[in-house]
């Protein structure tokens, strides 16, 4: 029998919808029935998950709490029917409108009716709720502080590992949006619930209503209804204790986002229709007691920043393609349904250094709510300098042979305070997005990598190689490292892009002569090969005597007149050669 939280959140989806965080990926000793011990990482989200060892084999854990192999051939099945009834249902409740609906404006960024606003300052109904078993550790001074303040925190690390976040989900979001958006999180509580948190881990509905009815005396729910239909905007549920998506927090909620079309309850007249919930306390009971002397930290902000950003609007970019329940079927090179894994909030980049220091959002991200209003598109040959979006630079969109397949590339910088450890754990440099779907899959009504062979969004990775979370067969410092060499140049120091990997025929756009520089803005060369004279598709000396020749007055045939300007004044002299020769001494061309 497979683990109740997967039957009875079935049984909820009918009714609801449900966005939810990626399990963090936490090889942990499990005991199974038969007294074997094996190491094993949850795997999946609130939907759907299971745990996996580190040799690739299925766990689950049955009804009577006890850790099982897979073994049989019924218990694959059994999850592949979750996963094939979930996305049935997923596209049922679309078909419905029974999330939001979710829609592009003329500029191609999310709307929708009910969504949680995305620019200003709005109110967010923030309520501190615990159980009949578990009670707060920290106060609400402390969850204000962590949803609101506008400190940056410069020690992160408790016993040498990151536990506190750098600052606050609000100044996250104002850091994101230049300044475009900046929530107010008013809180309230604590208010205790009439049941444990181990029955409102499935029966989160239930949690929703009973929460706000506690409540309902001491907060005035019309003040967060800021449109006037009727209807609260949020209410978002900081709950006591651990959180679900931690191996080993078994028996508690899984952070995670709920809409309904109608609505959970009524209070003082106003209705509940969207709510978002996470846990107060960091990392597991185990790690409690052996890394952290049994001081609980508070929870980062990264799960929250996750949860908050599907009340927007935005659905979770990680993939959720049933392949990868058997083993056989994932192989390394596919590139298939590999997510964003880290490079994303919204796949996990919430998780990035225990939830205390998430990846801010990209500019595909940041152009789906509004604050960015377009790309420029790049489709000459030109000399491109790259600048971060923190320094006030911009991403740029290279199209594709359709209108649904682009690719958006910027620049990654590291030592921001939001960027902090991106240079030797992430990687900085330029990253490249492959968009292959409408605007639309990316609204919270979707999956928009659940189909095989045909993924929304992915990175483009410099070094060609692919481990994504599901990828059990590495280790995490592989893990680790192939995102080091995700950027371009990267870890790997790759200086060209000429196969976009696209799903629709051949791009001939390519990009040369890469660099990185201090500042950490890129330069590169789109569609031509900058000091390239004698078309060679090499730059050297060769190239600087076709340029001494040019300027005699005996030019080769084969001369190439774009490619020999290598200071663009379009004036081919001996100052060209020298570019030349500053590239090949220095490996990059002086700025013009």
């Amino acid at each position: 029998m497979l683990f109740r939280s997967i039957i009875l959140i079935l049984f909820t989806l009918i009714s609801i919808n449900i966005n939810a965080s990626k399990a963090m990926r936490y090889f942990r000793d499990i005991t199974l029935n038969d007294g074997r011990v094996v190491k094993a990482t949850l795997v999946g989200d609130e939907h759907m998950h299971y745990h996996r060892t580190t040799d690739g084999e299925i766990i689950l854990y049955n009804s009577e709490g006890k850790y099982y192999y897979a073994a049989s051939k019924e218990d694959i099945d059994s999850l592949r029917n979750i996963y094939n009834n979930l996305v049935e249902q997923q596209n049922t409740n679309q078909a419905k409108g029974m999330r939001s609906s979710v829609t592009t404006n003329k500029n191609g960024h999310l709307t929708g009716t009910r969504l949680f606003p995305c620019t200003g300052n709005p109110k967010v109904l923030v309520l501190m709720v615990e159980f009949t078993d578990v009670s707060f550790t920290f106060t609400s001074e402390d969850i204000d502080t962590l949803l609101n303040s506008k400190k940056m925190n410069k020690n992160v690390w408790i016993n040498g590992v990151v536990a506190k976040s750098q600052g606050s989900v609000a100044e996250y979001f104002n850091f994101c949006s230049g300044g475009k958006f900046r929530p107010q999180f008013d809180i309230y509580g604590t208010f205790k619930v009439n049941n444990t948190a181990a029955y409102y881990s499935s029966h989160e509905t239930d949690f929703v209503k009973d929460a706000c009815k506690a409540a309902e005396d001491y907060v005035d729910f019309s003040e967060y209804d800021q449109d006037g239909d009727g209807y609260v905007d949020l209410v978002y549920i900081m709950y006591a204790g651990y959180g679900g998506n931690w191996e080993g927090n078994e028996g508690t909620i899984w952070p995670k986002t709920l809409y309904t079309s109608g609505n959970f309850c009524t209070v003082d007249g106003m209705k509940i229709h969207r709510a978002g919930m996470s846990n107060e306390i960091n990392f597991t009971p185990a790690d409690i007691a052996e890394v952290f002397n049994n001081e609980k930290p508070l929870v980062g902000i990264g799960t929250f920043a996750h949860e908050f950003c599907h009340t927007m609007g935005i659905t979770d970019f990680y993939p959720n393609n049933g392949d990868w329940l058997e083993k056989d079927n994932y192989h390394p090179d596919w590139y298939d349904n590999q997510g964003m894994e880290e490079w994303s909030l919204m796949d996990g980049g919430g998780n990035r250094q225990n939830t205390c220091l998430p990846t801010p959002l990209n500019a595909f991200e940041r152009y789906l709510f509004g604050w960015i209003d377009d790309f420029q598109i790049l489709d000459e040959p030109a000399n491109i300098t790259l600048t971060p979006l923190r320094d006030g630079g911009q991403a740029y969109k290279i199209l594709g042979n359709n209108d649904n397949e682009y690719w958006i590339i910027e620049a990654i910088p590291s030592d921001n305070e939001w960027y902090f450890g991106f240079k030797s754990y992430t990687g900085t440099g330029m990253t490249v997005t492959h968009i292959n779907s409408s605007i639309s899959r990316f609204s919270a009504s979707t999956m928009v990598n659940g189909t095989h062979g045909n993924p929304g969004i992915t990175l483009v990775p410099a070094d060609r190689r692919i481990i994504g979370f599901f990828d059990y067969d590495e280790s995490i410092e592989d893990y680790e490292a192939s995102m080091l060499g995700d950027p371009f140049p990267g870890s790997q120091g790759v200086t060209r892009l000429t196969d976009w990997w696209s799903k629709d025929g051949t791009i001939d756009k390519p990009i040369y002569q890469i660099v990185q520089n201090n500042d950490y803005s890129v330069d590169f060369s789109f569609m031509y090969l900058r000091g390239d004279a004698n078309g060679d598709g090499e730059v050297g000396m060769a190239d600087v005597m076709y340029i001494v020749n040019y300027t005699l007055g005996t030019p080769a045939p084969s001369f190439k007149t774009r490619e020999a300007d290598t200071n663009n004044d379009g004036i081919i002299n001996m100052t060209d050669a020298m570019y030349i020769v500053s590239y090949i001494l220095n490996g990059k061309f002086p700025k013009e």
